[in-house]
């Protein structure tokens, strides 16, 4: 019920008589706004359950000063960007914008969180896939599945990639992520019967609540509440229109960017979250408010959560329900309460010292090197308790009997709901998923139109969202090849009307046609062509040597530089396999048959002659010989896009492989000592580690450094009158030879730009300031051989071994006169107890 000139809001109007009979002590402000509530909320109970459903009663500030709030409604199917975060703000309406009174309050209208703690290759990345339903067939072993449920369609699981379409912002990532994931379809079913309830026992719900969850349950919006819900949770409302950026494109911090990861998955309604390492480059009072949030959601919402954390800060630790403790021997040593965790540990012999956190503890404690400082029977010889042993002993414990009673006991499929898990692969109908993608590649066309026509595809950021059940993979495929097609109509117009005439072809309007119609269908099967080679190589490196190649064989074996006559009988199937062929023949055959060419030559005409001098076929009808194998080409190289999309997985990185140690129990070199020895050998002599370069000390200093950027269009629109904006402002500080210096602050703060700054990375943007080595000006050129800088992105070749990246630095960095055995680092692979690649 809006108003007559579309806006979200309607007054209700009384008159006077009705304001002098209810408000009768005008002196009495309390009780006169408590008598107009009461008749706003009369009004509306009065209305309709179907336009209830879609209006709001708020609360509004006076503006005026003197306290007062003004009552209004609003219809929440027409909300703007202000009125939508302004129903946000009043439903996170705490000191420190938690979300507590808004999941509570939700739930009052109509469940543990667990941490995983292990060493670095203790296996939680691989326990957090398997529960998750997402390792490769040939990993999986004991795995129980419900083929009539689709459950991957109400959990996620939050990796520790960060693969995002670079060129949209953080809004529109959120903004597509729900609207995929169904965030309002999932309220839209019950929020009438809600309504219709609420109307019959006359329930008053709170204003603030009601105006969130009625303006959540509209869908079919490309702009979600959810979304700016989100952003304030996760804190990134400060850059929610600044585009996300990856590793050749400037974007949002590195913090920033793992909270988008996050968000992009929990935008939507599922219930259970696989999240691993989500702290990565977070700062830790970003983390504790994420994870505080998450634990609203896992309480009030009766969510599930299992999260791994490397080193988790106590405050963040204590927020935890349950623990899952893994060691290096990639076993669980202990799996129930967070708050027992110690008492089990004191049962068989080590006691947390004073001043150490409870995470710092747990992860050493089962490490060899560090097990004996947390011993605390000195009645007892310390003596190394392995792995196995203590998971032992807590099978043994009560709380591995109670772990056991919980997993034996039957589960009971008839106290399940039947809507409990979804019995669809995808939340919204794949009408709705086919618009949304098609929506995306129209705003990425609007905003980068001439760099979109070279992207052939963002298979990283496709395959995640395709493994959590965004969309399936043709209406991102389909989308993608329709908005392509007027890119081609243009691109053969504009390269006919200027290519046809100055080559001098034939000047008939027909055959000009022709032509035209030919170069559009060569352009779509090339396409094809590079996008099937992009999504079926998955990676950058690879595509790109897959295309050279690709080129190579089509342009070599098509008849062009070589004719047909010229190639061998052994490669002649390369020929006719060859979509270049059929376009060579095709645009052949259109010139050489027309009539200027038809002039006698011995026994045949000039055009034939051409023709079959270059091995090349004289019936006209290969013009549409040609035409439709290229159009085969071009639906065959697509649906192969699709296929790849929908059943490949994605590239997986190599994974370290911890030894297995073979050391009896003790002390580690005592063990390996007594292993030698039994074997008839000696142990060999302890040599130092470590080899010594020659460098000179430098030191650096910088003062009042200020680093520029042009103001972003977006900034620029909501009408900043500044053309710069400026992201470090008179920095100043100084870093000595032999000190270890700490360069702190929260996510976003500047840390990556100042690095950045110093380092001589910044190609783009005005930096003022004065940077001096050992008292000179820094040269970049000169500086750059001098100095290293190790960014935040592991960018290496995935083809190499670990030994194989250091030789290559090695002999690329070192000077010509460190002897070749010296560049072999034989002391920094002694650090390294085994190969992997990476």
């Amino acid at each position: 019920m809006a108003a007559s000139n579309g806006s979200e809001f309607f007054e209700i109007e009384l008159s006077n008589s009705e304001l002098e009979s209810s408000f009768g002590r005008s002196s009495n402000a309390e009780a006169v706004a408590k008598d107009e509530e009461d008749l706003i909320w009369a009004a509306f109970e009065r209305l309709p359950s179907v336009k209830r459903t879609n209006l709001a009663v708020i609360y509004d500030d006076d503006n005026g000063g003197g306290g007062n709030k003004l009552i209004s409604t609003i219809d929440v199917t027409k909300l703007d960007r202000n009125r939508r975060e302004m129903v946000v703000l009043k439903a996170l309406d705490t000191a420190e914008q938690d979300n507590y009174k808004l999941v509570s309050g939700v739930k009052k209208r109509f469940k543990r969180m667990t941490l995983l703690l292990g060493p670095p290759g203790a296996g939680k990345s691989t326990l957090l896939l398997a529960l998750a339903g997402k390792l490769d067939s040939s990993l999986k072993h004991f795995m129980h599945t419900v083929p009539l449920l689709c459950h991957a369609s109400k959990q996620s699981y939050i990796g520790q990639t960060d693969n995002h379409i670079a060129e949209l912002t953080v809004r529109e990532t959120f903004d597509f992520a729900a609207r995929c994931q169904g965030a309002s379809e999932s309220f839209s079913g019950y929020m009438e019967e809600l309504v219709r309830l609420e109307k019959q026992t006359n329930i008053r719900p709170s204003p603030e609540i009601d105006a969130f969850m009625k303006a959540l349950s509209v869908g079919g919006k490309k702009h979600s509440i959810s979304t700016d819900y989100l952003l304030k949770v996760l804190g990134l409302d400060v850059c929610a229109d600044t585009v996300v950026g990856n590793d050749m494109n400037r974007g949002v911090s590195g913090g920033q960017r793992k909270r988008v990861t996050s968000g992009e998955m929990i935008v939507g309604p599922k219930k259970t979250l696989f999240m691993d390492e989500i702290s990565t480059v977070l700062d830790s009072s970003t983390t504790f408010q994420i994870v505080k949030c998450i634990g609203n959601f896992v309480h009030q919402m009766e969510g599930t959560v299992l999260m791994a954390l490397l080193q988790p800060a106590p405050e963040t630790f204590e927020l935890f329900d349950d623990l899952i403790l893994l060691s290096e021997g990639n076993m669980v040593v202990y799996h129930g309460p967070r708050t027992d965790v110690l008492e089990f540990f004191e049962s068989i012999g080590f006691r947390l010292p004073p001043r150490k956190g409870v995470a710092d503890f747990l992860q050493e404690v089962t490490s060899k090197k560090d097990q004996e400082q947390y011993w605390a029977d000195p009645s007892k010889p310390y003596q190394f308790i392995r792995p196995e042993q203590i998971a032992e002993a807590f099978k043994n414990s009560r709380f591995g009997k109670t772990v056991e009673d919980t997993l034996s006991a039957p589960y009971e499929k008839s106290q399940s709901h039947p809507l409990a898990l979804s019995r669809t692969m995808f939340a919204v109908p794949k009408w709705e998923l086919y618009k949304a993608c098609f929506s995306r590649e129209v705003l990425l066309i609007r905003r980068h139109s001439f760099l979109y026509i070279f992207r052939t595809c963002q298979t990283p950021s496709l395959l995640q969202q395709r493994d959590n059940c965004f969309y399936p993979a043709w209406a991102w495929s389909l989308s993608s090849w329709v908005l392509r097609v007027p890119y081609s109509i243009l691109e053969s117009v504009v390269w006919s009307c200027v290519v046809y005439f100055m080559v001098g072809f034939t000047p008939e309007a027909g055959r000009f046609f022709r032509f035209m119609l030919l170069l559009f269908v060569i352009h779509q099967m090339a396409l094809g062509l590079f996008r099937m080679l992009a999504t079926l190589a998955r990676d950058m490196v690879i595509a790109s040597t897959c295309s050279s190649a690709s080129m190579l064989a089509v342009l070599c074996l098509g008849g062009f530089i070589l004719p047909k006559n010229m190639i061998k009988p052994g490669w002649i199937w390369a020929y006719w396999i060859s979509p270049l062929s059929y376009a060579q023949n095709a645009v052949s055959v259109n010139e050489f048959t027309a009539p200027r060419w038809m002039q006698p030559s011995g026994n045949t005409t000039v055009g034939k002659n051409v023709l079959e001098l270059h091995g090349m076929p004289t019936d006209g009808r290969w013009y549409w010989i040609g035409i439709f194998a290229l159009l085969c080409y071009a639906l065959l190289f697509n649906c192969i896009v699709t296929l790849a999309l929908a059943y490949l997985s994605p590239l997986k990185k190599a994974q370290t492989v911890i030894p297995v140690d073979n050391s009896i129990d003790g002390a580690p070199d005592e063990g390996k000592d007594e292993v030698l020895k039994s074997n008839g050998a000696s142990p060999k002599p302890v040599k130092n580690k470590g080899m010594i370069l020659p460098f000179e000390p430098l030191s650096m200093t910088f003062h009042n450094v200020n680093y520029f950027v042009d103001m972003p269009k977006a900034m620029k629109e909501k009408g900043v009158p500044e053309t710069k904006l400026q992201l470090l402002a008179n920095v100043s500080g100084v870093f000595s030879p032999g000190v270890l210096t700490a360069l702190v602050g929260s996510s976003g703060a500047g840390k990556t730009t100042l690095m950045d700054v110093l380092a001589g990375r910044k190609t783009g943007g005005y930096i003022k300031g004065d940077i001096r080595i050992s008292g000179y000006p820094k040269v970049q050129h000169t500086f750059a051989r001098i100095s290293g800088y190790v960014e935040q992105n592991d960018i290496h070749s995935p083809q190499v071994t670990v030994e194989e990246s250091l030789w290559f630095s090695s002999s690329l960095l070192l000077p010509k006169e460190i002897n070749k055995e010296t560049k072999k680092v034989s002391s920094i692979t002694e650090f390294l107890p085994h190969r992997v690649n990476h």
